[in-house]
């Protein structure tokens, strides 16, 4: 997501976490990359611009929102097979102490 913002607004991906070191368009000596090369042509900010970024955000978004329903779905089906093989691992305790208590009892 990041990839295309930076491509949508044309600057590095760096310059669009805050705390980034400014470019100043007036200053020359901000025209400048990382490699020393000029600086690549900066987009005008638009509202279609903003709108396309927010529609590609949204839609990241609810892809994310579908994968948590389906992780949570699943998390919920785990933990019913879970309960049930407690269950199961409960009985069969239960009948090992009467087996262990008939023993038991049949040794005295």
């Amino acid at each position: 997501m990041l990839q295309r913002l930076s491509e949508a607004f044309q600057v590095p991906v760096y310059c669009l976490f805050e705390g980034a070191p400014e470019r100043r368009l007036d200053d020359p000596s901000s025209q400048e990359n990382e490699t020393g090369d000029e600086a690549m042509p900066r987009r005008e900010v638009t509202n279609e611009l903003l709108f396309e970024t927010l529609k590609a955000i949204r839609h990241d978004i609810s892809e994310l929102k579908d994968d948590v329903r389906e992780v949570k779905t699943r998390t919920g089906v785990l933990e019913a097979q879970y309960a049930s093989l407690s269950n199961r691992v409960d009985r069969i305790d239960d009948r090992l102490a009467r087996v262990e208590a008939r023993f038991g009892a049949g040794d005295a």
